[in-house]
């Protein structure tokens, strides 16, 4: 199955390889197909889509848009704040939504 149009994915990856396309850096990720564990899948990430390299063993949350990647960061990761309290929710940008 390919990779959604929208949406994410957890995936763990199996193998890196970096490449570039007129000088730009990607990395070629090798994962299993989250809807089929029998499938191992080559994805490419563009390096502003991660922050550090991609490692084998690393458990990522990919984000898509019409059908590539746009986001890839750790599972577990989120933003540090001194102000967390219990149901608070991080974006990306670092703001905290609270309820």
């Amino acid at each position: 199955m390919p990779p959604p149009m929208i949406g994410n994915w957890s995936v763990e990856v199996k193998a890196v390889r970096p490449f570039t396309i007129h000088g730009d850096l990607y990395y070629e990720l090798h994962v299993i197909n989250p809807d089929n564990p029998q499938q191992l899948m080559a994805l490419r990430v563009p390096q502003h889509a991660i922050e550090g390299a991609p490692q084998p063993g690393e458990k990522l949350i990919l984000t898509f848009l019409m059908g590539q990647v746009t986001q890839a960061k750790r599972e577990g990761v989120r933003v540090n704040s001194n102000h967390d309290s219990p149901g608070d929710l991080f974006c990306q940008s670092g703001f905290v939504l609270r309820h």
